[in-house]
């Protein structure tokens, strides 16, 4: 079944014929619009606060220092370039070059996810204390589960990968995890642009 399936991809693929996506792209895609939704949601309530309060941070919380969030961000966003040359490896079917990039991928999200517990635990606050901790801290663990998320998609594909599933006519399970982890990665840049630069922007405002 699988190899008359990759055959009349083949065929319709060298007589022309638009591609069509599995029935798991949609599905993906509505999974994808109802996280950003949410996350949209989220990022307004930050500033709608943020632009309601007279300080902010509130009085006795320090504002949340750069250096330490830049160099996670710098990691996440890099692990996106494996993750590209991954896709395209197994496109031309280079199956240990595909494996290779997923492994790196993983490991500079793992990197990611150490930096933030690291993070967390210097926080300095609960978030039980007032509006900008809890929305701090909610913030925080959303982009926190959407790259375990991602991380989970991609050992996922690592097995099947070792296993020999993909080929070049056929890995739309590679470019679903390789979706998910842009994914991660925008949403890592959109929150540390609300969460770290935010409280530049309301420094300025209220000066």
């Amino acid at each position: 079944m699988s190899v008359h399936v990759d055959a009349a991809l083949l065929r319709r693929a060298r007589a022309g014929e638009p591609r069509r996506r599995p029935p798991v792209w949609l599905g993906l895609v509505l999974g994808l619009a109802a996280v950003a939704a949410v996350l949209g949601s989220l990022v307004f309530s930050y500033f709608m606060l943020m632009f309601h309060g007279s300080e902010w941070p509130p009085a006795g919380i320090a504002p949340p220092p750069l250096a330490a969030p830049a160099a996670g961000l710098a990691v996440l966003v890099a692990s996106a370039v494996p993750t590209v040359l991954a896709g395209r490896a197994i496109a031309a079917g280079r199956q240990l070059q595909l494996r290779a990039g997923l492994a790196v991928t993983a490991l500079l999200g793992l990197a990611v996810l150490g930096m933030q517990a690291r993070g967390y635990a210097r926080l300095g606050f609960t978030h039980d204390v007032n509006a900008y901790t809890s929305v701090f801290v909610v913030l925080s663990a959303f982009h926190t589960i959407s790259l375990v998320t991602a991380l989970v998609f991609n050992v996922a594909t690592q097995v099947r990968a070792w296993l020999g599933h993909f080929r070049a006519e056929h890995h739309e399970g590679v470019r679903i995890a390789a979706l998910w982890w842009y994914w991660a990665v925008v949403s890592g840049v959109v929150l540390f642009a609300t969460l770290f630069l935010g409280p530049l922007i309301d420094i300025g405002v209220h000066e």
